[in-house]
């Protein structure tokens, strides 16, 4: 909340307009959006394949944010840390570093490979990110010692924060700014569709096999999105963008 009320001073929205209450069409506004949005996903083949990703992305992670921390306390024993092996204090400290990892990460991709996180279609590093979160969600699955189960976690999850900007950036230069807003949204929720449809068969199967098992399924699904990322390519210099992306 205090946040926000900083927001409000220290950036104010200079170029909105507010249209008359005579001239609103809120719900006929809201359909053209979605249609206008619908119809980007069907022209663009490069917006399509940000919508199977998101799904493929929400299909196979529910799975893991769920029992990532069962499979460490199924498998493992937490040496004492600060006089107490208490997993609660375990959970703060993993929790902790991995976000400094994914922090620490984040820079030195960013200063490191500046000119390979700003390209214009960067298809190649995001899927070597994707198979990077693959192989965390694998040795998660199947490492037998802790260390290296908790740096598969911290690598998947620094992985998945270092794609995340690329990916959005990378949508957004594709999507018409009039339903750039309806397109985001849309792609938002398709990936929270995967994690309802996902989450609930993959928790069966963890819970009639094993938690390795479900998660080793789950790196299968997420998989094939490396894939499409690869095979995506840039627009044609001869033909309209708009066309192609």
């Amino acid at each position: 909340m205090v946040l926000a009320g900083v927001l409000v001073l220290v950036m104010p929205e200079g170029n909105f307009h507010r249209t008359p209450r005579d001239e609103r069409e809120t719900f006929a506004h809201m359909r053209r959006s979605f249609t206008d949005g619908l119809a980007q996903v069907h022209r663009r083949p490069v917006v399509r394949s940000f919508f199977l990703i998101s799904l493929l992305v929400g299909l196979s992670s529910e799975v893991f944010d769920r029992l990532w921390a069962a499979r460490l306390i199924e498998e493992f024993t937490f040496p004492s840390v600060f006089g107490t092996d208490s997993s609660a204090v375990w959970f703060a400290l993993i929790v902790l570093i991995g976000t400094l990892v994914s922090l620490l990460v984040s820079l030195v991709v960013n200063r490191v490979g500046t000119k390979t996180v700003n390209d214009l279609h960067p298809n190649a590093l995001l899927a070597v990110l994707v198979l990077i979160q693959v192989a965390g969600v694998l040795g998660l699955a199947l490492l037998g010692n802790l260390w290296l189960a908790l740096a598969a976690i911290w690598v998947r999850d620094a992985a998945r924060v270092v794609a995340y900007p690329i990916q959005a950036a990378w949508l957004n230069r594709n999507v018409d700014s009039r339903s750039r807003a309806t397109v985001l949204s849309m792609n938002s929720q398709t990936d929270a569709l995967g994690q309802v449809v996902g989450g609930p068969p993959l928790g069966a199967l963890a819970t009639r096999t094993s938690i390795p098992v479900a998660l080793i399924v789950s790196a299968g699904i997420l998989a094939p999105a490396a894939a499409i990322y690869a095979r995506l390519r840039p627009p044609s210099p001869t033909r309209d963008p708009s066309a192609d992306n």
